[in-house]
């Protein structure tokens, strides 16, 4: 079962799938491991133009009008190609300032595609609050397309409460440093008295809410990168042979493809449960459910990116030597279900 189960939903994924299969090729996800990722990466005009960069924003800033489930079947379909570049964390970064004012002047352009943003969930920086505005400073590690971004949408330390900010990246100090997934690249960020107005503050914008969205949209990923797994290891088991039939028909090769399956479809079922959450919430209130929406999306976040780890685990394990080599994609998937696991940040990260 996939995220998108309505037929609406599997078109959509469906055309997705399609433009990333015409666009980003397997040849180009390793030509990528090797080489700087360009910014933007050439996909990415072609997914604007399907309105997928917008797909979750108003319509009054030229978005699509839909959903965070809508935008997590399109994650999952990013997930499942291992899409290189900024495209997860800007769409991450555009849905956290919508969610505190769905009409933000900032989302304009990055609902058009012509402003890349990401965020980090990662503690580090302090603000003082001065007669000019909020004067922030400090460093947040290991950020996301960090290096990529124009605007960088991250949590702030003021007087013993979090609140969450906009920062212009043409103000920070941004280091590129190595990443165990060559196609998301990160940087840390250091922030030395950059000055912010209040528009910039994202009042509106909870911690829970912001943590609710982050874990939901991550574990999105996350599926499509246990999926992928998951089809090209059963795929394998149905053709390679040994002692003169299928690998599949051992049990031990069986027992590891359904387990596969299982933990991908637990964790398929999560993410949509707490997509589906937040989109109620956002329509009836996050006061009424906001304990339902922190409970699905924990559960998401708990199964997904040990579905995506195992499942890509798994798949190199069922594709014996070849699966250990540069040449298979298994390893892409692998280094992008570490990184993924990676970007939920410790437990005591979220509320």
């Amino acid at each position: 079962m996939p995220i998108a189960i309505t037929s609406e939903h599997q078109d959509l994924a469906d055309s997705v799938r399609s433009l990333l299969t015409r666009a980003v090729p397997s040849e180009v996800l390793h030509a990528a491991m090797d080489t700087p990722i360009q910014n933007p990466p050439p996909y990415w005009r072609a997914a604007a133009e399907q309105g997928l960069a917008g797909l979750h924003l108003a319509e009054e800033v030229g978005g699509q009008g839909f959903g965070i489930l809508e935008l997590a079947v399109v994650l999952a379909e990013f997930g499942y190609g291992a899409v290189p570049g900024p495209f997860v964390p800007s769409a991450i970064a555009s849905a956290l300032i919508a969610a505190n004012d769905p009409a933000a002047a900032q989302l304009s352009g990055l609902a058009g595609g012509e402003v890349i943003a990401s965020y980090t969930i990662n503690p580090g920086l302090t603000g003082t609050v001065t007669g000019s505005g909020l004067v922030i400073r400090g460093e947040a590690r290991a950020v996301a397309a960090a290096a990529q971004a124009s605007l960088l949408v991250a949590p702030v330390a003021v007087d013993g409460t979090e609140v969450w900010v906009v920062l212009p990246a043409d103000q920070l100090a941004i280091e590129p440093v190595a990443s165990v997934d060559p196609l998301r690249p990160i940087a840390h960020v250091r922030a030395d008295g950059v000055t912010v107005d209040d528009a910039a503050v994202l009042r509106n914008l909870t911690a829970a809410r912001a943590h609710a969205l982050i874990s939901t949209l991550l574990s999105a990923e996350a599926v499509g990168v246990a999926r992928w797994a998951t089809d090209t290891a059963a795929d394998y088991a149905k053709i390679r042979e040994q002692f003169g039939r299928p690998i599949g028909q051992f049990q031990a090769i069986k027992h590891k493809c359904a387990e596969m399956i299982a933990d991908t479809e637990r964790a398929t079922a999560a993410v949509w449960d707490a997509a589906r959450a937040i989109d109620e919430a956002n329509e009836n209130g996050w006061d009424a459910v906001g304990s339902t929406v922190q409970f699905a999306t924990a559960v998401a976040a708990t199964l997904a990116p040990s579905a995506a780890q195992h499942c890509t685990q798994d798949c190199i394990q069922v594709h014996g030597g070849i699966g250990f080599t540069w040449e298979h994609d298994a390893g892409v998937y692998y280094r992008r279900a570490l990184i993924l696991a990676a970007s939920f940040g410790s437990r005591g990260a979220h509320p």
